[in-house]
């Protein structure tokens, strides 16, 4: 299934806030996370420190199966669903891993944190990353209760850059 993922600033460095849209550039529908939290994964690399060194600030309540089923919408060709993301304010993101205990048995911990810039930095590049992959489909039923399989088709995976130059953004992507 064809998608494209494109990132533009709203607002300037000083309290930096993004826009993310997916559209689906194929002729057949597919299923994504209207509010593009599940699936999708922002990177910030320029933080100068692992990507995942984002400020935790908050969790998000995990829905309920009919909360989760309806987040899970049929997008037509031509068609995008947006998200705003405010990077200081904070916003979702999903996170799972599995936690493997000594006495062999394993857990999968999945949550909707709420994170952000950390206090005093700045995004120096981004990258979004869209897919709702295979291997996570055990995380997501875990944190839905849906059979994300049976759910789909999902769209291929696609990507966006957008760096920021000499104090403001500049958008450059999308990236496949």
């Amino acid at each position: 299934m064809r998608a494209s993922l494109k990132a533009e600033v709203l607002a300037p460095q000083e309290d930096p806030r993004i826009a993310v849209s997916l559209t689906n550039t194929g002729d057949v529908p597919f299923r994504v996370d209207r509010d593009l939290v599940l699936g999708l994964r922002v990177f910030s690399p320029g933080l100068g420190a692992p990507a995942d060194r984002w400020e935790h600030v908050g969790l998000k309540p995990r829905p309920d199966m009919e909360g989760a089923a309806a987040r899970f919408v049929l997008l037509a060709p031509g068609k995008s669903v947006t998200r705003e993301i405010e990077l200081k304010t904070g916003f979702a993101v999903f996170w799972h891993a599995t936690a493997r205990y000594k006495d062999g048995t394993e857990e999968v911990l999945t949550h909707e944190y709420i994170v952000r810039l950390p206090q005093g930095s700045h995004p120096y590049e981004l990258i979004m990353d869209y897919s709702l992959r295979l291997e996570d489909s055990g995380a997501l039923r875990d944190y839905t209760g849906l059979d994300i399989e049976a759910l789909g088709p999902f769209p291929d995976r696609v990507t966006a850059l957008l760096t920021f130059q000499a104090g403001e953004p500049t958008p450059v992507g999308p990236v496949r």
